[in-house]
């Protein structure tokens, strides 16, 4: 994410979870953030979330106004047999 040399901003990352029973996506988690503009590189944002199940994941990238500023999607699978399943890794 850019940003101006003066903007101060609150974002936060809506974390959300495909219930494929109601065919509905689910807000698990809202955590927010703060953000001061001006770097070159643009920023990095991470957070954390415990209690996770397996299943379709969708996180966005949401101002205080939510006006969606990006957005991830990701799978979570069950490991199951004991074999270790791969990891596949990808920056935007």
């Amino acid at each position: 994410m850019f940003a101006p040399t003066d903007l101060k901003k609150a974002v936060f990352h809506r974390w959300k979870w495909y219930n494929h029973n109601t065919k509905e996506w689910e807000i698990t988690e809202d955590i927010g953030y703060n953000i001061t503009g001006g770097r070159d590189g643009g920023f990095r944002g991470y957070t954390y979330k415990n209690n996770v199940k397996p299943g379709e994941w969708e996180v966005q990238v949401l101002t205080d106004e939510e006006h969606v500023l990006g957005v991830i999607n990701f799978e979570i699978k069950e490991h199951l047999n004991g074999e270790p399943i791969a990891i596949k890794t990808e920056r935007f």
